[in-house]
Order: C-alpha cells, then structure tokens, then sequence
C-alpha cells in the first residue's frame, strides 16, 4: 500500500468488499462487531429536546438533539446538562470551538450509528477529527467508529492518510487507539516513494513511538521479502479493529438506562 490512490484498482458498490483487478481477489472489509458495544437506548428515554449551538459566525449552527441521546452516550454533555450547570436549565449548550461539519457527523450518527450518510463520503481528515470531538466529549462509541470507517476507507480507496498523522499528532493524547492504528497501519508503506513524491514528513515523534514499539516487541515491521500483501495487511488490521477501541465501564451506563425507563414508565 503506498501513500497515494492506486487508481488501476475497481470498487464493488457493496461497501463493506472491494475488488482489486491484479489479484481479482474480493477483500472484506466488514467491521467485526466489538463485543463491548452498547445497546442503543429506549426511546423512552430521550427526554426533551436540547439546542445545541455548534460554531461560530457564519459557519454557526444549530441543532435540535434529544437530551437523553446526548447524556447517554456523552459524559461532557451529561454533566453539562446535570442541574449544576447552567446549560441544563436553558436547554442550550452552546459550543463555539467546535465544527458543525463534525457536529453535523456526530448528529447523525446519534440516530442511525453511521457516520456517513447514504451517497455521501467523509475525507480522512473530518474522520480524524470525529475521533478527536469525541475524545474532547467524553463519547468513545463515536471514536470507535470514527476509527472503523477511517480503515474502511483507507482499505477501499487503497490510500494511507500520511497528510494527517500531523493533525493526529497534534490533537490526539499518546495512548489513543488512532494513532496505534495509525503506526500499525504505516508497516506496510513504501516512504521512500511518498517522499520522492512530494509527501510531507510525519512529525518525528510518530517514527519514535514506532521504534519504541518495535524495541518494546509490540510492532514488527516485516522485512522486504516477507512483507504481507496488501490483502493481507488489510486482514490483519481489520482483525484487530477491537484493539483500537475504547472500552468505558458500562455498568453505570446501564443502571443510569434502566433506571430512566423506570422513571418514565412510572409517569
């Protein structure tokens, strides 16, 4: 896999395979389901509607979310709307330094669990700054998918995202599943060549951190005769998706459910 888009390769309309011509081998690219995922919450539960002002100026935006949704699957939008804030008795939450592109992401993806809309594609770059949001906001489901659809994507379009490990770098903490997916997903590049091509250097700290692992024996980096194929560098790293994942103890995430359906079957 190089850095760039290997334009002799087809596509499948399914989303989730993809032929390449050379090998006309088919590639799952389907997500395996994470054993830790929660169940959506009861409808019972949403609550009222919360406007949540997303921006600034011109590329301000609101947006009508139920409060149950947000508190649900957010700890920065559960103590927001706690009683202690403000924001909880005006029913606005306003986020000036945040984008509405990615808000708009994070929207729908509250009510459907997908990040992209039908006939719509999301660049790498918003991808990774969905995981930073959620992140920010205390809403690691939406990181996990922001780092299963960056694999699908960059497995289907046959690219590896050199131009935002900077970004990654810079807004991501040391530990996050997005830059150890990043580092892994890296074995397999050719940099001699995206750099001939014109390719802007990674930071130096995302070479440290992978020879930090190599010493510490948690990333091999295979030899030129043995590299993996595309496809099944592909497979490795889809087989490993969960290891990129945050877990959050869900246990009080649950009673807090069980406990507002209660509440709500009572009225």
């Amino acid at each position: 896999m190089s850095a760039y888009t290997d334009d002799e390769s087809t596509y499948t309309d399914d989303e989730s395979t993809y032929t390449d011509d050379e090998s006309d081998q088919e590639i799952d690219l389907t997500v395996p389901k994470c054993p830790h995922a929660r169940k959506r919450p009861s409808p019972k539960t949403y609550g009222q509607m919360i406007t949540v002002v997303v921006g600034k100026g011109k590329r301000q935006r609101s947006f009508q979310v139920y409060e149950g949704l947000l508190t649900y699957w957010s700890s920065y939008f559960r103590a927001a709307l706690s009683p202690a804030w403000k924001e909880a008795n005006s029913n606005i939450i306003e986020l000036p330094e945040d984008s509405a592109k990615v808000f708009e992401a994070f929207f729908h993806w509250l009510f459907t669990e997908r990040l992209e809309r039908e006939g719509t594609s999301l660049s790498s770059r918003l991808i990774c700054k969905l995981y930073v949001f959620s992140d920010a906001r205390g809403i690691p489901e939406l990181g996990n998918a922001a780092i299963d659809l960056l694999f699908q994507k960059t497995a289907s379009d046959w690219i590896f995202p050199a131009e935002d490990i900077g970004y990654i770098y810079r807004n991501t903490r040391s530990a996050s599943g997005l830059r150890k997916f990043i580092q892994d997903d890296s074995v397999c590049i050719d940099w001699a060549e995206s750099m001939e091509e014109g390719e802007k250097y990674p930071p130096a700290e995302f070479f440290a951190d992978i020879l930090a692992r190599v010493s510490q024996g948690t990333l091999v980096i295979p030899s030129f005769e043995r590299r993996p194929t595309d496809e099944e560098h592909i497979e490795n790293l889809r087989k490993k998706l969960c290891e990129y994942h945050e877990h959050p103890d869900t246990s009080a995430d649950t009673e807090r459910s069980r406990s507002a359906s209660v509440t709500e079957s009572e009225e």
